[in-house]
């Protein structure tokens, strides 16, 4: 059985952002990773506030995996869309990036700096007590003093251990990249429609595009009939050719969860940001990074996250334009009505 200090579960953003810095701090660490390779899904907007992290990391957005996001566009309220330009905003507004390319890098340069990465590997159970974790896995047992869940919003550590997962808001984003989009200017565009909303983004692949529908399990809405009350994204992405797809949580837990004696929640598996506010992957980065240092001595232990304020206060604004438009859709009463609202958002409002 392999011993390590610290056993990731998850090679996300947060998981490999720890995994990084644990290992050039000389901690013994592996990584967990149930898929076989990294694939597409959503999270190809870096935002600005992601940079100043990433450099710590040692990573460079550049060509051919990143470039430069020239604006976003909003069809969001009834009227003309609003553009936000990046010429006139003084932080820019990030990159377009290919996901598949900003892990594999983390990923190459933990392994270089002495993580061992198991892919095809999950995590079938935990026992023990801190200190002396077991894992059981599908590569090998593995033990580890501390283990580090960047496991998502699915949270399988905190479950496995009988930690409360907590409520969330049954967001969905059904995620396709497509082939035979036409080289334009790479703008990130927003769109609402009765029963969620799309977000289309050119990817540095020539030709490839990403587009998210997010909407809600009960909702049930399908891909090709909300296209088709998507004018501006269906302008954007209608007879494309599919590379990929898959369909996965994109909802906001409804607590914080930091962790408990010997194990702590990174990423989404500690606080998830909600999908309209374009900072999960900066806060993924970051908070694998700074737990990492935690556990080295580097850095002190955070205090309890504060609720987030700004992010709410977004978020309800826009869920508001929305149900004003469609006061009779489903998906937006559920989420503008105090009474019908899903417990996550009640509870972080």
């Amino acid at each position: 059985m392999t011993v390590h200090d610290v056993a990731v579960i998850g090679a996300g953003p947060a998981g490999l952002a720890a995994a990084l810095t644990l290992a050039e701090g000389g901690a013994r660490v592996v990584v967990l990773e149930r898929s076989e390779s990294f694939r597409d899904m959503p999270g190809e907007h870096l935002g600005p506030a992601a940079l100043p992290v990433l450099a710590r990391l040692g990573w460079t957005p550049r060509a051919p995996g990143a470039v430069p996001l020239s604006a976003i566009v909003s069809h969001w309220r009834e009227g003309p869309p609003v553009r936000q330009e990046a010429l006139v905003d003084p932080y820019g507004l990030g990159f377009a990036i290919e996901r598949t390319t900003l892990l594999s890098d983390l990923a190459a340069r933990a392994g270089t700096a002495g993580a061992a990465l198991r892919f095809g590997s999950t995590a079938r159970g935990i026992s023990g007590r801190p200190g002396d974790w077991h894992i059981t896995c599908d590569s090998g047992d593995v033990t580890a003093g501390t283990i580090f869940d960047a496991s998502g919003r699915a949270r399988r550590v905190a479950r496995a251990l009988g930690a409360a997962a907590g409520a969330a808001d049954d967001l969905i984003c059904h995620h396709r990249v497509l082939a035979g989009a036409d080289a334009g200017a790479v703008e990130l565009v927003l769109e609402a429609v009765d029963q969620g909303w799309w977000y289309t983004l050119p990817l540095p692949r020539p030709g490839r595009i990403a587009a998210g529908f997010v909407t809600d399990r009960m909702t049930g809405a399908v891909w090709e009939s909300a296209l088709g009350r998507a004018p501006a994204t269906r302008a954007r992405i209608g007879g494309l050719s599919e590379c990929t797809r898959c369909t996965v949580p994109c909802g906001s837990p409804g607590e914080h969860l930091a962790g408990g004696a010997g194990w702590r929640g990174l990423g989404d598996a500690h606080a998830a940001s909600d999908p309209l506010s374009g900072l999960g992957l900066a806060r993924a980065l970051s908070d694998g990074r700074e737990a990492a240092r935690v556990y080295l001595g580097l850095a002190p232990e955070p205090v309890p996250l504060p609720p987030r304020s700004a992010e709410t206060a977004t978020r309800r604004l826009l869920y508001a334009e929305a149900g004003a438009r469609w006061p009779r859709a489903s998906f937006w009463r559920a989420r503008t009505d105090d009474k019908r609202r899903p417990l996550a958002l009640r509870e972080r409002a």
